[in-house]
């Protein structure tokens, strides 16, 4: 129908040019359709190879090892208290003055001699039960005065002499007409000028 078209009026150039594009525009899609009626073979997925997973590696186990705690450092050793000064030692002729007293106090009362037996003792003597010098001195007397015999015996047992102190323990024997004792005497004495003289007497050790 184009073609005869085109054979009726060849002058126009117009016509003609419209004309063959209609043609070739109905050829192009006889073609298309030709086309799309063909079958069209499926697209092949590439296929993909599988890649190995990677190896799980454990992390490395790091071992603590515990440092040993220092053993707590040894608490200082107090420092030794510095030695007390040792009294200076008695002198020999101290002591045997003093137990030389004692030995001469037992023999005023063995003698029966009240005014030396109480000549022995100190006038700040420490009287027994708080009673008064007087009263004491007289208790003393009667004691003494009224056995027919007494014997006193001592033997020294230890003498401490510090300056003008002296401490002296004994064992003591009485013997009377009427009465026997054994004992155990501690006598504190005091110096006075060339003397020792009886302080503080007491029975025991």
């Amino acid at each position: 129908a184009y073609d005869r078209a085109l054979q009726l009026d060849k002058s126009n150039t117009t016509a003609q040019v419209k004309l063959a594009m209609i043609k070739d525009l109905f050829s192009s899609q006889k073609v298309a359709a030709a086309a799309a009626k063909a079958p069209v073979a499926p697209a092949v997925a590439p296929v993909q190879t599988a890649q190995p997973e990677p190896a799980k590696v454990a992390p490395p186990k790091v071992a603590v090892v515990e440092q040993p705690k220092p053993a707590p450092a040894p608490a200082p050793a107090p420092a030794p208290a510095p030695p007390k000064p040792a009294p200076a030692p008695a002198s020999s002729p101290d002591r045997a003055q003093v137990a030389a007293a004692v030995e001469g106090w037992a023999r005023a009362w063995s003698g029966q001699d009240v005014k030396g037996y109480l000549a022995s003792y100190a006038p700040d003597f420490e009287v027994p039960g708080g009673a008064s010098r007087a009263s004491w001195e007289k208790e003393r007397a009667e004691r003494i005065e009224r056995p027919k015999s007494i014997e006193v015996d001592v033997k020294i047992i230890d003498v401490k002499v510090n300056g003008n102190d002296a401490t002296v323990t004994f064992k003591q024997s009485y013997k009377s007409d009427t009465l026997k004792s054994h004992n155990t005497k501690t006598m504190k004495l005091v110096r006075a000028g060339d003397k020792w003289l009886i302080r503080q007497e007491r029975a025991g050790g």
